[in-house]
């Protein structure tokens, strides 16, 4: 990677430490729930920033690549639809439907659907990859940061999962046991972990960008 792409790394991933810890100091450990909603809190918006950034990033790339679009227009695309379900919340509305229509009641497990669409993604992310590897071989360094943005996304959504059988084990033990400090680490680790991985794909993106434009330049 090279030192300037290092650089903006290092600032956006200090920038989002210092949001997320600053949210919980101001919060206070005790209020974080099970049940806060991600768009209740500060990561949300500092995701769909990167998700849209990512999105205009990569068609950027894909003009300049044409006709060898085909990896682009998927980050693309992913990136797109991953902020219109975190703008519009649409992966709770498929929750809610899906508890109304199977009857299911809100359990920790119901109200973690979307994180099993999230680990599905990031599988056929590993599968674009892995497919397109020629193409991102043209580019130095970046498959790296993409793939190692896809985990930091398989251990978001593990945590998260994870949480929510804490809320269903942990409450027994006591009326305040759901909410407090296991809630507290598991937000900071997850919304960490999700804004690391983004930055990673926002990093590559634009550096892949700068790469094309420097190859075209010398043409």
């Amino acid at each position: 990677m090279p030192f300037s792409a290092r650089y903006i790394l290092g600032i956006l991933l200090a920038l989002q430490l210092v949001a997320i810890v600053a949210n919980a100091a101001t919060t206070g450990i005790d209020r974080f729930r099970a049940d806060e909603s991600f768009h209740d809190r500060p990561a949300h918006l500092l995701a769909i920033t990167h998700l849209a950034a990512i999105g205009c990033l990569a068609l950027a790339v894909a003009w300049r690549r044409r006709p060898h679009v085909g990896f682009w227009i998927l980050v693309g695309a992913g990136c797109w639809y991953l902020w219109f379900d975190a703008t519009f919340a649409l992966g709770e509305a498929i929750e809610t439907a899906i508890e109304h229509a199977l009857q299911l009641g809100e359990s920790g497990w119901s109200r973690r659907l979307d994180d099993f669409f999230l680990a599905a993604f990031a599988l056929a992310g590993l599968a674009a990859l892995f497919v397109h590897r020629q193409e991102l071989a043209r580019f130095h360094g970046v498959g790296r940061l993409y793939l190692a943005g896809l985990v930091l996304l398989f251990g978001m959504v593990a945590l998260d999962i994870a949480g929510a059988q804490i809320e269903t084990v942990i409450p027994r033990f006591g009326k305040t046991a759901s909410t407090g400090l296991p809630f507290a680490v598991l937000e900071f680790m997850e919304d960490a972990m999700m804004l690391t991985g983004l930055t990673l794909w926002l990093v590559a993106t634009a550096d892949c960008l700068h790469q094309e434009r420097r190859v075209r330049d010398r043409e």
